[in-house]
C-alpha cells in the first residue's frame, strides 16, 4: 500500500505556509552569512569581538547561533518534506503535480539557499581559524 507523504493539516507544523514562513525566515539570516563568510569572522562580528562579546552576527545573536538556526530549517525541509515528497517516486509525485510539485520545488530552491548560506559559514569559519591559528 502507498501513503501519501504530503501533510495532512493536523497541527500548524504539517503545513506548507509554516515550512514557507521558516525558509523565509532562514533566509533572511542569508546575508549575514554571506558577510561572514566574504569578510571573515572579524567582518561579520568585529565591533563586539573587541568589546570583548565574542563572535556575533549583524542580527546581535552570536554567529553560532545563527548557524545553528539555519541549520534547523535546512534539516527539517530537507528530511520532512523534500525527502518525504520524493521518497515516494516519480509516479507518485506526478500525480501530485498540480499543488505539491511545484511547492516542493520551492522548498528545495529555498533548501539550494541554505545549502550556500552554510559555504559561506564555512568559509567565515576556516577565516576566523586561520586568523587565530596563522601557520609560519
Amino acid at each position: 500500500r502507498f501513503s501519501s507523504t504530503h501533510r495532512v493539516a493536523v497541527v500548524a507544523r504539517d503545513t506548507f505556509q509554516y515550512i514557507k514562513g521558516r525558509c523565509e525566515v532562514a533566509l533572511a539570516l542569508l546575508p549575514v552569512l554571506k558577510a561572514a563568510g566574504v569578510e571573515g569572522v572579524e567582518g561579520a562580528a568585529g565591533a563586539h569581538r573587541r568589546k570583548g562579546k565574542g563572535s556575533r552576527a549583524a542580527t546581535g545573536e552570536p554567529l553560532a547561533r545563527t548557524i545553528q538556526r539555519l541549520g534547523e530549517v535546512h534539516r527539517e525541509v530537507e528530511f520532512q518534506w523534500i525527502r518525504m515528497f520524493w521518497l515516494q517516486g516519480t509516479r507518485h509525485a506526478a500525480s501530485h503535480g498540480g499543488y505539491w510539485k511545484p511547492r516542493v520545488e520551492e522548498l528545495t530552491q529555498a533548501w539550494d539557499a541554505m545549502e550556500l548560506g552554510y559555504r559561506w559559514a564555512l568559509a567565515a569559519l576556516r577565516t576566523g581559524a586561520q586568523t587565530l591559528n596563522p601557520k609560519p
